[in-house]
């Protein structure tokens, strides 16, 4: 039970979230929050079918392959809303205008052998394909939100590359509880609480997001 009270957390999150990031699709008609709601509905997909096997089953899904392909679709969104919003704020040569220098042009590369690690651990257990794609994107928006904190100085682009950060953490802790606590179903399971974070990330995404439009 405490598996459909977790996810349902999380499902009536991103169904407001939904509803908010649509109001400013109509109201300002801006791409970036065209790609963000995408990210929302990929998610949720993945949720509710993770929530109806739970419901059903009483159990985590042993076979996830649905919920991971609407995860893998919501972390491609993020990925391109991440690198529209450095367009729009640092216009389309932005690669060429990061004042990354010394240790600064390495930094971005640490998570690399990170995710990679990550990922030949939790091959241990098997989904060998699926945490290479998770891997791989990670790589890719902790490469970018690092590089954008570092290398530019436009205060929005740092905000909400600092939540793609904390995002990305985040499900590491989920997915690390998760495989080492699967048989602890309680509150004591900091599981739980890392899908809560990620809860509390998706309206910390439209804060930021909000914040530039009102700016």
């Amino acid at each position: 039970m405490i598996d459909v009270i977790d996810t349902a957390v999380q499902i009536v999150v991103l169904l407001i979230c939904l509803a908010i990031s649509m109001y400013f699709i109509v109201k300002t008609k801006e791409k970036s929050w065209v790609l963000m709601h995408l990210y929302y509905l990929s998610y949720l997909l993945g949720n509710l079918y993770w929530q109806a096997v739970a419901f059903y089953y009483g159990a985590t899904p042993e076979i996830s392959v649905v919920s991971d392909l609407s995860w893998y679709a919501s972390y491609i969104f993020l990925c391109l809303f991440l690198f529209m919003e450095c367009e729009k704020h640092l216009g389309k040569d932005f690669n060429s205008k990061a004042k990354c220098t010394g240790i600064k042009r390495i930094i971005p590369f640490l998570p690399i052998p990170f995710v990679s690690g990550m990922a030949l651990l939790y091959m241990k257990y098997g989904k060998i394909v699926s945490n290479v794609i998770y891997a791989i994107l990670m790589a890719v928006l902790l490469y970018n939100a690092i590089r954008n904190i570092l290398c530019f100085n436009d205060r929005y682009i740092r905000y909400i590359s600092f939540v793609v950060i904390l995002n990305c953490l985040a499900e590491y802790g989920s997915w690390t509880f998760s495989f080492y606590y699967y048989d602890i179903s309680t509150w004591a399971n900091p599981y739980y609480w890392f899908n809560a974070l990620i809860a509390v990330i998706f309206l910390i995404y439209l804060i930021v997001k909000k914040r530039e439009v009102a700016r």
